[in-house]
């Protein structure tokens, strides 16, 4: 509830360009974050729980993956569990940093397929995280 809640609040102010109409805004995101919920992420082939994700990187759970920090360019692979189905995005990232929250990825540009994929994903966990809103 609090993603849609968020989501109207940045709606308004990018129609208005207000300065702040709430807590946390403005957002310096540059894209939305959405929960990690039935996502998981394999980088250099360690699999990660997410803890949060959106178009521009991947926030991983740093307590149950141990991800040696040695390259700062990662292969990754993003999977997130929908309805039964399994979607999956091959991608590459950079570290950005490990700390207390966890390992912060940040992903490359994205292709057009990637694009069209990574926006699949993100319409799928909105579309969850609406229903979940609505069950309560």
């Amino acid at each position: 509830m609090r993603l849609i809640i968020k989501m109207i609040k940045e709606t308004i102010a990018y129609f208005w360009g207000s300065k702040d109409i709430g807590e946390g805004l403005p957002n310096k995101r540059a894209h939305i974050r959405l929960e990690g919920k039935n996502m998981t992420a394999s980088v250099n082939g360690i699999e990660c729980s997410v803890v949060n994700w959106g178009h521009g990187g991947v926030l991983l759970d740093a307590s149950n993956c141990n991800i040696p920090l040695t390259d700062d360019d990662v292969d990754l692979t993003l999977k997130l569990m929908q309805d039964g189905e399994v979607m999956t995005l091959k991608h590459h990232g950079h570290f950005l940093r490990k700390d207390d929250k966890g390992v912060v990825v940040k992903l490359a540009p994205v292709d057009s397929i990637s694009k069209t994929q990574i926006n699949r994903m993100v319409d799928a966990a909105l579309a969850d995280s609406f229903i979940s809103s609505q069950a309560a």
